[in-house]
């Protein structure tokens, strides 16, 4: 406190700011962040619980996207103003085609979408990987959740949310794999940053004289100049503004 007391006030403004900034963003962090969810597409939905059904909200192209999960077995998309749904999957083994070579390892199932059935297919595992067969069409995909724009497979843009596909649903039904926003290891160097800016200013004559003693006699007797004060004051603005950064890059990058 003594430190803190003998400060003057523009270094005492930039510890306070960095110490606020600092509280606030770990409060972000982890009421935002730090909760297990899953990404669709671009949008990272997170999991909420509310009145007996399990709830993945979060935001797609800058429209609000939740998926609704009641009783494990119905599910509905709600996507800005449109509403997909409410699917429910169902066992069905006359949808497990009669002439297919692995007939005999398939599950047969059916999507209602409401009372109508929406799609007639097969659950096929092999290995670590689970298909869906497409009686309809003859054709098999990986049951999987859509992937980010920037990865590997087919990325769900706003642009091209028109429903989700049967993978998608069967995949939300059978239980997403869940994660943590990887954004929330960015608050890492945010405090680093933070916490280097409260060091370089508590500590700034031992500093200061720390890196002098190396190169002149009777260190303890010198004495910044105005240039140095100067660029030592601009480098604790810049430090915090460094981690200003790293917490807001981990707030809006989709990583």
């Amino acid at each position: 406190m003594d430190r803190i007391r003998h400060l003057g006030s523009y270094p005492r403004s930039i510890l306070f700011l960095t110490g606020f900034m600092a509280a606030v963003f770990t409060v972000v962090y982890a009421f935002i962040l730090f909760g297990s969810g899953f990404w669709y597409g671009d949008a990272f939905l997170k999991r909420t619980h509310s009145n007996g059904s399990t709830v993945y909200a979060g935001t797609l192209g800058g429209e609000k996207l939740s998926v609704t999960v009641s009783d494990g077995k119905t599910v509905l998309f709600h996507f800005g103003s449109n509403v997909y749904g409410p699917f429910t999957l169902e066992t069905d083994p006359s949808s497990v085609p009669d002439d297919h070579v692995m007939r005999t390892f398939m599950t047969g199932i059916t999507i209602r979408r409401g009372e109508q059935g929406w799609f007639h297919g097969a659950i096929l595992d092999v290995v670590d990987q689970r298909w869906l067969y497409d009686s309809d069409r003859d054709t098999m995909e990986a049951i999987e959740l859509p992937g980010r724009s920037f990865s590997a497979g087919t990325a769900v843009r706003a642009s091209d949310l028109t429903e989700p596909s049967p993978a998608a649903i069967t995949a939300v039904l059978e239980g997403p794999p869940l994660g943590q926003r990887a954004g929330v290891f960015l608050w890492f160097p945010g405090m680093f940053f933070c916490v280097l800016t409260v060091f370089s200013i508590l500590f700034a004559e031992e500093w200061f004289r720390w890196g002098l003693k190396f190169r002149i006699r009777d260190a303890e007797q010198a004495e910044p100049s105005e240039w140095f004060l100067f660029f030592r004051g601009l480098s604790w603005a810049l430090l915090a503004i460094l981690g200003l950064i790293w917490f807001v890059l981990g707030l809006v990058l989709p990583i």
